[in-house]
């Protein structure tokens, strides 16, 4: 699922560390994600296509440390919330670019639909539950963008993808 992610996270697209056999709890940084969770959906537990890697909550490239970072965003922010109706599962929505935009002053994610549509109640619905607009996710990006505007884009590598792959594709880094 790493590799199929092209090592980011499902939700954030902040680069996942790959994990070492050496690593103790206090230092993982991804986990496999149930996107529908396994509380309501206990028949999709081991089902493939409920199964994706997500980031811990923070930032995955922070030194590490014996203190346990405090998880804010993504899968450890969304918990069992699931709203069937409401929920963009990036395993199912092909598009699911199409229902956000990037800020390029704030580096916000937002909804790319009017208020009203059902594309914003979506849209609007993932930025809430996973807190995709979170101090750190926001400061990350700002690294990232500054990084290419120091260094020239990213290589390119066949399998990995830069982090926040659709914010530097939608802004034109790439």
């Amino acid at each position: 699922m790493y590799s199929e992610q092209a090592g980011l996270c499902i939700y954030c697209q902040q680069k996942l560390l790959p994990k070492t056999e050496k690593e103790s709890n206090a230092h993982i940084r991804s986990h496999i994600e149930h996107i529908r969770p396994r509380s309501s959906y206990e028949f999709l537990t081991f089902d493939y296509c409920n199964l994706s890697v997500s980031c811990e909550g923070f930032d995955c490239e922070i030194p590490k440390t014996n203190q346990q970072p405090k998880k804010a965003f993504c899968e450890h922010r969304k918990g069992n919330e699931y709203d069937e109706d409401c929920f963009l599962n990036p395993i199912e929505v092909k598009d699911i670019e199409d229902y956000f935009v990037y800020d390029d002053l704030t580096l916000e994610i937002l909804p790319k639909h009017k208020e009203g549509t059902e594309e914003f109640k979506k849209a609007n619905y993932m930025n809430k539950i996973l807190d995709l607009n979170h101090k750190k996710l926001i400061r990350m990006r700002e690294k990232v963008v500054k990084d290419i505007e120091r260094n020239g884009p990213y290589e390119k590598h066949e399998k990995q993808l830069p982090p926040f792959y659709s914010m530097l594709f939608q802004l034109g880094l790439l």
